[in-house]
């Protein structure tokens, strides 16, 4: 547990891990947080991050939309647990529907209230 608490305060990513958490919420959606905590950092392994913090959302919501469904994502502190298989194909596409419907919305209170 310390070590997954290290690994997301060492990342960067709060700003981005909290909205992501509001969106999920806020959509119904099944998406373990530790879960989607390490799909945020997976979002920015090969992209560049922005000051924007707007930016930085689109960039998680299109991570979600093209590469999440068949991301494999590794706990770091136990490398036999494979994270991304904590949820089914059916709740990883609900994910990918709703993250490409948000990158699709023209304005932000219609993504996260």
């Amino acid at each position: 547990m310390l070590t997954h608490i290290q690994h997301v305060a060492l990342s960067g990513r709060q700003r981005e891990i909290r909205i992501i958490k509001l969106w999920r919420d806020q959509n119904a959606l099944e998406f373990p947080s530790f879960y989607l905590e390490m799909t945020v950092m997976a979002a920015f392994a090969k992209r560049p991050s922005s000051m924007s913090l707007s930016y930085n959302v689109q960039t998680v919501f299109d991570y979600l939309r093209h590469s999440f469904q068949m991301a494999r994502l590794i706990d770091p502190a136990n490398t036999n647990n494979v994270i991304s298989d904590d949820l089914t194909a059916a709740e990883k596409q609900k994910v990918s529907s709703a993250a490409k419907a948000a990158r699709e919305a023209p304005y932000w209170e219609n993504i996260v209230r």
